[in-house]
């Protein structure tokens, strides 16, 4: 992320608060998570919103890991549709993760599947910094 915000014309809007993998987390968790998740994902739309309207031209929008906060129940899928109608016609939106809902699977130009083979986390290898993240 560092790297990626020092290139030029590239503006990073990370959430501001990890939540951890949405699959490790406990019923309880994802009900804590939901309420200041949805309020940090409507804050940094709201911020992108902003930004395009006030003229900043963009030309990719990567929204990553979306589709996990949409199965987990933390971002609206109307909200992120929503979103996606009212975006300027030039601007490409990378949605990622897995399991996409219909009404997202549905509007897609393009969907990519990517399947693991071999990965250190099988070996309970945790994500390492400066190469998973």
């Amino acid at each position: 992320m560092r790297a990626l915000g020092l290139l030029p014309g590239v503006e990073v809007l990370p959430c501001k608060k990890c939540f951890g993998f949405t699959w490790q987390m406990t019923p309880q968790q994802k009900s804590e998570a939901r309420l200041l998740y949805g309020a940090l994902l409507r804050d940094g739309f709201a911020e992108a919103n902003r930004l395009i309207r006030e003229g900043e031209r963009f030309v990719l929008l990567v929204l990553d890991e979306a589709c996990a906060a949409l199965e987990a129940g933390l971002l609206d899928p109307e909200e992120l549709l929503r979103f996606l109608d009212q975006r300027p016609p030039e601007l490409e939106v990378a949605v990622t993760g897995r399991r996409p809902p219909d009404s997202l699977w549905e509007r897609a130009d393009y969907i990519t599947e990517m399947k693991n083979i071999r990965h250190p986390f099988d070996r309970g290898i945790g994500a390492r910094e400066g190469i998973e993240y």
